[in-house]
């Protein structure tokens, strides 16, 4: 009995959503990163995000910080000129979904910031890009001037809107020259595949994490970029209808002080 009343409760959950959904009132927004986890060489990662209703109208929001992360709760209302802060619950997550009324997203403002908390005193963290659903793209992004340094070390992250299993992207390295009288090369150092898939709780349509795929240690796995000083990326969509974002994460090892390279 306690079995089938759990589904029924899941179902139930998953219709109201679904009727949400269907009427497009929510889009996502987008935070790349969003934890509280230890990572290499001792250091302590965490993430704050900010945001706030400018106006004029009240607005639907989702998760709400007592409520985070659990998919299955309704939107709220917030009003103009009202704001909050969705702290992480911890763990190695690689993005989180914020979701608005589409109507009214635009007359949002946001801040995410990402600091090393074993040297909090020496930073106050790097602002990293909010992105809302309608920026990510259907074509190529180019993330440029990525360094390629061993004293850094590289994380990939690349994202798709759906929930669509298997959804492959081609990640292309090319040298970057920056001589204004000749063009930049056009023949790759490396080129390889990524296939992205989908978060957890993908089958709610208000699902808390992001279509994804991450690849650590860039130039430790691909050596062969460092013979350039700086590389051009290029990630280009295979699957059909495929929106994507991305970006590189560039972190000294000993200070642990973090560049972003994303879409401009």
């Amino acid at each position: 009995m306690t079995k089938y009343l759990l589904l029924a409760t899941f179902v139930a959950t998953l219709t109201s959503h679904s009727a949400l959904a269907a009427e497009g009132d929510m889009s996502f927004v987008l935070l790349p990163i969003h934890t509280t986890a230890f990572g290499a060489n001792g250091s302590l990662w965490d993430t704050d995000f900010v945001l706030m209703n400018t106006g004029p109208a009240t607005a639907k929001f989702f998760p709400y910080p007592e409520s985070f992360p659990s998919p299955n709760l309704p939107p709220r209302p917030l009003a103009k000129g009202y704001g909050l802060r969705l702290r992480p619950l911890g763990g190695l997550l690689h993005g989180r979904l914020f979701w608005i009324e589409t109507a009214y997203v635009d007359q949002f403002v946001f801040s995410l910031r990402v600091r090393d908390l074993s040297r909090q005193s020496s930073s106050a963290g790097v602002e990293v890009p909010v992105v809302p659903e309608q920026d990510f793209r259907e074509g190529v992004i180019t993330l440029i001037d990525v360094p390629t340094d061993a004293r850094f070390r590289h994380s990939l992250r690349v994202y798709h809107a759906t929930t669509q299993p298997d959804q492959k992207v081609r990640v292309r390295v090319f040298p970057l020259r920056l001589d204004w009288f000749q063009p930049e090369p056009v023949n790759p150092i490396r080129e390889f595949d990524l296939t992205l898939q989908p978060g957890a709780d993908a089958e709610f349509p208000l699902r808390p994490e992001p279509s994804m795929q991450v690849v650590n240690n860039l130039f430790d796995v691909y050596p062969e970029a460092r013979a350039f000083p700086r590389v051009r990326i290029e990630i280009t969509p295979l699957s059909e209808g495929m929106k994507i974002w991305g970006f590189v994460a560039t972190v000294n090892n000993e200070t642990h002080e973090m560049t972003v390279s994303s879409p401009q």
